[in-house]
Formats: structure tokens, sequence, C-alpha cells
């Protein structure tokens, strides 16, 4: 099964590696951007959608990321604090295993009086 899903992503990526190269192969003509009275030099159009696509699965990917570090951390201190109560438990059973070892005392300090004689 692993074998068949590594086969399908990789089918996926020389998909779009192939239609990447197509799509830069048709799109050499020469643009200029402009952006807020700025303009670039003239490139290939492939570039410059590329350059767009690059950028805008970079931001995607760090909008992801960035809170990954919050769960982390999250993690870690309930790694902890699930580490504590385990040991919590190990001394409890373990008092517990003392405990009913232990013989239970005959007296209990109650005195019962015989009026029967």
């Amino acid at each position: 099964m692993r074998k068949i899903r590594r086969a399908f992503i990789a089918l996926i990526c020389l998909l779009l590696a192939v239609t990447v190269l197509f799509f830069t192969l048709e799109n050499k003509q020469q643009v200029e951007l402009g952006f807020l009275g700025h303009s670039s030099p003239s490139m290939p159009l492939a570039v410059a959608v590329l350059a767009g696509f690059v950028a805008g699965a970079f931001f995607a990917g760090l909008t992801f990321w960035l809170p990954l570090g919050h769960y982390k951390r999250k993690v870690a201190k309930q790694a902890k604090q699930l580490v504590l109560l385990q040991e919590q438990l190990a001394q409890a059973k373990e008092q517990q295993k003392t405990q009913a070892s232990e013989p239970k005392s005959q007296a209990t300090g109650v005195v019962v009086a015989d009026t029967a004689a």
C-alpha cells in the first residue's frame, strides 16, 4: 500500500513538472510588471507567473508552519505531566502493595466487657 501511494505521488509530481515545462516553453513573450508606480525589468511571462506561484506557496506554507511551534510546546508540556502522573501512579501502587502485604494488627483499641459472669 505504501509503494502504491509513493508511486501515485511520484506520478503527480512528474505530471506537474511536465505541465510547468510546457507552460514555460509556451510563454516566452517578454512582459514588464508594474506595481505602485515601479516597473520590473522585461522578463518572460513564465518567469513572472512561476515566481508568483513560488511566493504564494512559500507564504501559504509559512502560515501553516508557524502555529506548529505552539502545538509542539503544548505536547512537550503534556508529556512532562504524563511522566509525573505515571510516577505518582507507580508510587501509589507500591504503597498499596506494601499495605496489603503487612499483617493487620489484632488490637483495634476497642475493649469489650463480658457481663455474663
